[in-house]
């Protein structure tokens, strides 16, 4: 009979370990993320001078501040945003912006980059709180009279989110766009430098393009000036967030593989000792229990 209980308590578990993730080590839930517009955007145009064949580089943002810190490349564009919320349940399903810039006549405008910064709430079994940045860039080879992207914010991770406590706020010390204070250097807001340290985090948050339309510009009147548009369109969908399950979910998960196991090697064993003791194919004995007998003489 020990050999039995041995074979029935330890026999399910080295199955279930051998088995395919005993330890649930990683899993995904499926979170559209709360994001909020922080309401500062920067774009930089490029492009070059018909008449001299000089590059022209413009630069424009929604903040005040950042268009000091380049007042000599500043162009204001007119520029629209707008967060949608198409099913009314409380959390922005896409962000729409535009920037029609004025340009003259000799100006070609070959491309554009943009960063729009957000605060990004998840709020699920992963609870984080982070700002993020997307960032959307086009060039051509040839000057651009419209811009039209449409794309995703995806939720990049380096490695999975931890489950344990609330909300955490990873970055509150270190954002991406540094405090509007005197003496800051303008090279901490250039693009690349941002977009660098955001992929540099273990979460930050990724632009994938799924639209790009561009309406080329032909040879117009020297003497008229126009608008270079560009649109961008930024949808927020439900998708799947890495994490690492708490320990009682991960026991959950292992003790239920083990019942599983042990349930068949359980009813296995009962089905091979009744066929055993039934045939009798091992030397067995009956052992009269005496007070049993007694208590039996008794009635």
């Amino acid at each position: 009979m020990a050999f039995v209980f041995v074979v029935v308590i330890f026999l399910p578990l080295i199955i279930a370990y051998n088995s395919y993730d005993f330890w649930w080590k990683q899993a995904y839930v499926f979170e559209q993320p709360q994001a909020s517009y922080r309401y500062v955007s920067v774009y930089q145009w490029n492009g070059y001078n018909s008449d001299t064949s000089q590059p022209i580089n413009f630069y424009f943002s929604t903040s005040p501040f950042l268009n000091s810190l380049f007042s000599s490349s500043v162009r204001t564009p007119i520029f629209r945003s707008a967060e949608i919320d198409d099913n009314n349940d409380g959390l922005s399903d896409r962000l729409e912006v535009s920037a029609n810039l004025p340009v003259a006549a000799n100006e070609k405008i070959t491309g554009v980059s943009c960063a729009v910064y957000f605060d990004v709430q998840l709020n699920s079994i992963a609870k984080y709180l982070f700002d993020a940045v997307i960032f959307a860039n086009y060039e051509s080879g040839t000057p651009i009279a419209k811009l039209d992207m449409e794309g995703d914010m995806k939720i990049r991770l380096s490695w999975p989110l931890s489950a344990y406590g609330g909300y955490k706020t990873p970055y509150q010390n270190d954002p991406l766009f540094p405090a509007f204070k005197f003496g800051t250097s303008a090279e901490e807001f250039y693009l690349d430098v941002i977009t660098r340290k955001s992929n540099n985090r273990n979460i930050s948050t990724v632009f994938q393009p799924t639209l790009q339309y561009v309406s080329q510009r032909a040879n117009p009147v020297t003497s008229i000036d126009s608008f270079v548009n560009s649109s961008l369109i930024i949808r927020i969908p439900q998708q799947p967030i890495l994490y690492t399950p708490p320990l009682s979910a991960l026991l959950k998960f292992a003790w239920i593989q083990y019942m599983s196991f042990f349930i068949v090697v359980a009813f296995l064993m009962h089905q091979l000792n009744s066929f055993i003791f039934e045939h009798k194919l091992l030397p067995t004995f009956t052992k009269l229990d005496p007070i049993a007998a007694d208590d039996k003489k008794r009635r």
